[in-house]
Order: C-alpha cells, then structure tokens, then sequence
C-alpha cells in the first residue's frame, strides 16, 4: 500500500519515491493525470509517514 491523503475531485498526495509505481498504474488503466510538486504541512507530513 502506498501512503496518500486524499483530496477533493479525486486528488491526491503521495510520497516523491512513489511517483513512478503510481504513474505507471495510472498509464497501464489509461487514467489521465496532472503531477504537481507540493509541499506538505507538517500534519500531511506525518500522514504520509504514519500510513
């Protein structure tokens, strides 16, 4: 399981180490996806650490 916090509308934070296993299951289902560099709150911070 890959740790993600989920947003609205069907977005999505994951992990920068994660990026490519997730694009390649979004190309392999032909979803379409946008990629933004964010930076997490320190609350969605351990979220993603704790997951």
């Amino acid at each position: 399981m890959i740790p993600s916090i989920r947003y609205e509308d069907g977005n999505f934070m994951i992990p920068e180490g994660k990026k490519n296993k997730v694009i390649n299951f979004l190309e392999k289902n032909n979803a379409s996806y946008r990629l933004w560099r964010v930076i997490p709150t320190q609350d969605e911070l351990q979220k993603l650490i704790t997951n």
